[in-house]
């Protein structure tokens, strides 16, 4: 009777250390997925900001290929640019 007892308890002490450990997993993965779509976001509007700041230095007349270097952008892309109204 006292073993059946003892296999209870270990039983629901698996049972409760797999329920939080199940917890944790979906925080951390929860987590993971949000610091993704931050870091997806940052370098969006870092890259929204390049090409901004490509126009406008196109605009005054500031070679292609300076502004390829200064902004960080393929020359290709400045091109482009360059091309549009």
């Amino acid at each position: 009777m006292q073993a059946k007892s003892s296999l209870l308890t270990v039983s629901q002490d698996e049972i409760n250390w797999a329920t939080q450990n199940s917890i944790f997993i979906a925080r951390e993965d929860q987590s993971a997925i949000l610091y993704n779509a931050e870091q997806r976001g940052i370098k969006r509007g870092a890259q929204q900001t390049a090409i901004a700041n490509a126009k406008n230095l196109l605009k005054l007349g500031v070679p292609a290929e300076t502004v390829a270097k200064g902004c960080s952008l393929p020359l290709e892309n400045v091109l482009e640019l360059a091309k549009q109204p």
